[in-house]
């Protein structure tokens, strides 16, 4: 029983992980750019790393060209739970 039980949670967590891989982001980099930039918005997505337990924006500044902010998405719940997005490094 609980080599079932166990079986089942490794794939419900393979699907979970894949699904947070290839789904849609578009949501998700909308908040990452206003959290990089505020609500002007950013210059343009110049790079994105996306990992089972969180995806890494890259935006270009738009006052500067130079300058790029990382914003770091990441689940209320490992792989669950609504994205919150918070930015690591960069000028706004």
């Amino acid at each position: 029983m609980i080599k079932k039980l166990v079986a089942v949670l490794c794939l419900v967590g393979s699907f979970l992980a894949l699904y947070n891989v290839y789904s849609d982001l578009s949501p998700v980099q909308k908040d990452a750019e206003t959290a990089a930039c505020g609500p002007a918005g950013c210059g343009a997505l110049i790079g994105m790393e996306r990992t089972p337990i969180a995806v890494k924006f890259r935006f270009q500044i738009q006052r500067n060209k130079a300058d790029i902010a990382e914003v770091r998405c990441s689940r209320a719940f490992l792989l669950l739970g609504d994205y919150s997005c918070v930015k690591q490094s960069g000028r706004t």
